[in-house]
């Protein structure tokens, strides 16, 4: 049961990484910052908007590393484990978040 348990979760990874990257692909897109009539206001409208996609795509890069951090520990045989005290991570917590790396505890301390 637990290799099956661990075989969904890499699933769950490997689709989030999936969709991370091409998240990430579409907020790496430059706007055209207004052409024609009513450019200053257009321009500073697609300026604003894409201070906003530089904060999501960080957010969004982050979350990717967090990734292919869990990835890389479950091909090393390391996933599951907390990095705060060296215990195993509840199973009910690694569903909710596979890429977690702390247990309940070591969270709450975070």
């Amino acid at each position: 049961m637990k290799e099956a348990f661990f075989e969904k979760l890499k699933e769950r990874l490997l689709l989030e990484k999936d969709f991370l990257e091409k998240q990430i692909k579409e907020l790496e897109k430059f706007p055209s910052f207004g052409e024609g009539k009513f450019s200053d206001e257009k321009e500073a409208d697609e300026a604003e908007e894409y201070s906003t996609y530089l904060g999501l795509k960080e957010v969004v890069k982050e979350r990717l590393e967090r990734v292919n951090k869990a990835l890389e520990k479950m091909e090393k045989g390391n996933f599951g484990i907390c990095e705060g005290c060296g215990k195993k991570i509840g199973m009910e917590k690694l569903w909710a978040n596979p890429a977690t790396r702390f247990c309940k505890n070591c969270a709450k301390r975070v």
